[in-house]
């Protein structure tokens, strides 16, 4: 078989190879958030298939520490870490207490563990951070590109070699 014939399969099983071998798996998705109801109270999530992976920021002026693991009992209710938040709620610490967030009735509150009480109720908003296309997904593109400027290249070359001229005839 002329490699004229098998040239386009070639490059472009070779593009589909690193297009797919660079593919990466579902990334989290990035909120910043705010709470209404008590005053410095923000910062940003990460949620992977809905459940909330990393929770950061500030409650009431204090650093938030980290992410409670989902069933840990705040309030008398185990956290489920789900967003949008449900009647369970998402779970976090400070580096002195327990915080849950839970949603009802249309507004959310903050228990604290500590207290043993709702320390504010108001609004959750959270809003998706635009995230950036990260650089290797050019990579795929960019190689593609030229790829396929290497067979329209090849394509010419072989027409110039088989073209066939009307032969001059002597007499």
């Amino acid at each position: 078989m002329k490699l004229s014939r098998i040239l386009p399969l070639v490059v472009g099983g070779a593009v589909a190879g690193i297009v797919i071998s660079s593919a990466s798996p579902a990334q989290a998705l990035t909120y910043n958030w705010n709470y209404t109801g008590l005053s410095n109270t923000s910062g940003t999530f990460d949620q992977t298939g809905g459940t909330i992976t990393s929770f950061t920021g500030t409650v009431g002026g204090t650093a938030i520490t980290g992410l409670l693991p989902i069933g840990t009992i705040i309030g008398g209710a185990g956290v489920d870490n789900l967003f949008p938040l449900t009647g369970r709620g998402v779970g976090f610490s400070t580096a002195s207490d327990t915080f849950a967030i839970y949603f009802s009735g249309g507004l959310t509150s903050i228990w604290q563990e500590g207290l043993e009480d709702i320390i504010g109720t108001g609004v959750f908003n959270a809003t998706p951070v635009p995230f950036d296309i990260p650089g290797g997904a050019t990579i795929p593109t960019v190689g593609s590109l030229f790829a396929l400027g290497l067979m329209r290249k090849a394509k010419k070359r072989l027409a110039a070699k088989t073209l066939v001229v009307n032969p001059v005839e002597t007499v």
